[in-house]
């Protein structure tokens, strides 16, 4: 019971990535403080997310079969449901490292980059950055809903008065 309650705590995040050795590293470089798992493609990834509201936070290469990671990234910044939306993706690329790549995976919704082979601490250090910013981000969420649902009941609360 111990192990899982402990990985109920943990950070999910998804590493896509049509090779099985580079999910494997992500899966190694991040094991401890998160739970990964894994997608082969985009179009395996994007059905993942549907399914799993636990995953905070994706990992994903750009090239891949099937849907490479800017089909998976328009889809994922046109989801209409705002958790997969506003979900953070880091993409992983050993994809030229020229400003104009990285211009354009920005543009096309990454909130992060990491260049193949990538640096063990960049990648965590990129994890933890987003993971501050999602838990900052769900929390104002939650916040906001309250004082929404306060307000309402003050203004039900007036009319009845």
């Amino acid at each position: 019971m111990g192990a899982d309650n402990n990985k109920e705590q943990l950070l999910r995040i998804l590493a896509v990535d049509d090779s099985k050795l580079m999910r494997k590293a992500v899966a190694r470089i991040l094991k401890g403080v998160n739970d990964v798992v894994e997608a082969e493609h985009g179009e395996d990834a994007w059905d993942m997310l549907q399914q799993d509201e636990t995953i905070k936070i994706v990992c994903c290469d750009l090239s891949m079969p099937v849907m490479d990671g800017f089909g998976f990234l328009e889809r994922v910044r046109n989801s209409d449901d705002e958790r997969i939306r506003e979900m953070p993706v880091i993409i992983v690329t050993g994809q030229e490292d020229s400003e104009e790549n990285r211009n354009k995976i920005f543009e096309a919704g990454a909130s992060d980059f990491v260049s193949k082979p990538f640096d063990s601490a960049q990648l965590r250090a990129s994890i933890k950055t987003h993971t501050r910013l999602e838990k900052t981000a769900s929390e104002l969420r939650r916040k906001t809903t309250e004082y929404l649902e306060k307000t309402s009941e003050f203004e039900t609360l007036a009319a009845v008065d």
